[in-house]
């Protein structure tokens, strides 16, 4: 068994007025990671082979997806979040037996009560299509695949409490967990569905060209809108005012990388690496376009709280423009240092002004960084 971890046991408060949150750390290697969540107490990262938590201070808890003496069978982490009350919950795959889990965070598994086998490619061996997503407050989980279609789950039992047949790529619940947004095939060709979040009902389907296919495993979700992107164009779909908005794209008639990201009346696209537009969504106008410098990519675009735009550069920096002031430039920070090869770097903020996780991909190095003014 894992054991036992409450990160509200692990990481205390620290006393205020609280020292600055900067700190590095190298993970453990072997695995892809990616930044999952910080605030001024501690940092997470979901890597396929492991969690690891980092507080403000003291020992880096690695926690392995494998079971103690289970090393033949092969697991992965997915879907990870941390709850309000600082408890990490996540989804662990079980290859060897094609199961899923809920990991809960103080060691107790919930085994999801439903067939996998064709979700984890376990008949048929390749790469395997499954999305997951719990919702905000943690107490169901939404899974979508090809097979068995939407799927919801009792994330504390893993009992099945609803589905819908059909052949779905990719599903998210709105920030709001009152929806969710599922990518669905059908015979008449692709389209997203809005749900109702206890799958009772299909509130609403936008239908979609086939330009707009190969964006549809990512797309971005807040509480009225779905941003997505297409061959030539970028797509927000308002399904409460039942109308679409089109914004051409700096790099057209390519195939789209990257989901674009929504942060309240803005829209930023990292264009396959070579650079980030943003746009005003109440307006419509483009408000900067942002080129890559000369021998660097854009390898994570982020919001930071309050509108700031700032994107991860494969030279172990980070760049930050404000959105509420037409894109101003506002700096650059190099928060790894410069080297020959390429550093891809991933990022995501606290939820209130303070901290910023960097993680740079290649070597596994990790930095927490107090924001100014944070």
């Amino acid at each position: 068994m894992l054991t036992p971890l409450l990160l509200t046991g692990l990481l205390a408060a620290a006393p205020a007025p609280a020292p600055a949150f900067n700190r590095a750390v190298t993970l453990p290697a072997g695995t892809n990671y990616r930044p999952v969540y910080v605030d001024r107490q501690r940092a997470v990262v979901e890597g396929s082979e492991r969690l690891v938590l980092i507080p403000r201070q003291g020992a880096v808890r690695s926690v392995p997806a494998g079971r103690a003496g289970g090393a033949a069978e092969y697991t992965q982490f997915r879907a990870t979040q941390v709850l309000p009350s600082g408890q990490v919950q996540s989804v662990r795959l079980n290859f060897g037996t094609c199961g899923a889990e809920v990991w809960n965070g103080s060691g107790k598994l919930a085994a999801l009560a439903g067939d996998f086998r064709r979700a984890l490619s376990c008949d048929a061996p390749g790469e395997y299509l499954l999305s997951l997503n719990f919702n905000p407050a943690g107490s169901r989980l939404v899974t979508a695949d090809r097979g068995a279609g939407l799927r919801l789950w009792d994330a504390g039992t893993g009992k099945l409490l609803g589905a819908q047949q059909g052949g779905y790529d990719s599903v998210q619940f709105r920030p709001d967990g009152n929806f969710l947004v599922a990518a669905s095939s059908t015979d008449a060709g692709q389209q997203l569905e809005l749900w109702r979040s206890d799958l009772s009902r299909r509130i609403s389907a936008l239908q979609l060209p086939r330009a707009c296919l190969y964006g549809m495993s990512r797309f971005a979700v807040d509480n009225e809108r779905v941003a997505f992107a297409c061959q030539d164009d970028l797509r927000v779909w308002n399904w409460r005012r039942g109308d679409v908005q089109t914004f051409t794209r700096s790099y057209p008639a390519e195939t789209p990388e990257d989901a674009p990201v929504l942060y309240g009346d803005f829209l930023a696209h990292n264009d396959n690496t070579g650079g980030v537009t943003l746009w005003n969504l109440k307006t419509g106008q483009r408000l900067v376009e942002i080129k890559a410098p000369q021998g660097t990519q854009v390898t994570d675009v982020a919001f930071a709280p309050g509108g700031f735009l700032t994107l991860a550069l494969s030279d172990g920096s980070v760049q930050r423009y404000d959105a509420h002031r037409g894109g101003k430039y506002l700096g650059t920070q190099q928060v790894f240092p410069k080297s020959d090869g390429t550093q891809w770097l991933l990022l995501t903020f606290s939820g209130n002004w303070g901290q910023m996780l960097v993680l740079e991909n290649q070597s596994g190095q990790v930095r927490v960084v107090e924001l100014p003014g944070g």
